[in-house]
């Protein structure tokens, strides 16, 4: 469905150019531009490029995101957000490099992954660190 949507925005944009410009050198780069933004969004649409991201958090928060390029592991910091509108997982890779970075959308996951994911972030990244209570034994 999105390519089709990108196709027909590429089309009008360009007949809405031929209406409007007046010199030719505007239109040759309306469409030189119009041309590079159309294969740009050919190349995408088939990979997915956005959808290549795969995060895994185990429960020790430890984690590893792998995307197209590269991927990064760590630690999950207990100072990630989880909003309902908005994820950011910091990762502390370690080595002294410091922690990095990375934002969620709620487009980016199923609905019921989301909302693991946020519950997570929330009480199990939260209270991981914490010591277990001391009894001292029967009352």
């Amino acid at each position: 469905m999105l390519p089709r949507a990108l196709l027909f925005a590429h089309i009008l944009a360009a007949a809405g150019l031929f209406l409007v410009a007046t010199h030719s050198w505007v239109l040759l780069c309306g469409y030189l531009a119009l041309g590079m933004s159309g294969a740009w969004c050919i190349r995408n649409a088939g990979r997915g490029a956005r959808a290549n991201t795969i995060v895994d958090i185990a429960a020790d928060r430890s984690c590893i995101i792998t995307g197209m390029h590269d991927s990064l592991s760590g630690l999950l910091c207990a100072d990630s957000i989880a909003l309902p509108w908005l994820v950011v997982l910091r990762i502390d890779c370690g080595g002294g490099r410091g922690a990095r970075s990375i934002v969620l959308f709620p487009d980016s996951a199923s609905a019921d992954d989301w909302r693991h994911l946020r519950v997570f972030l929330r009480w199990g990244v939260r209270f991981a660190g914490a010591a277990p209570a001391q009894s001292d034994g029967p009352n």
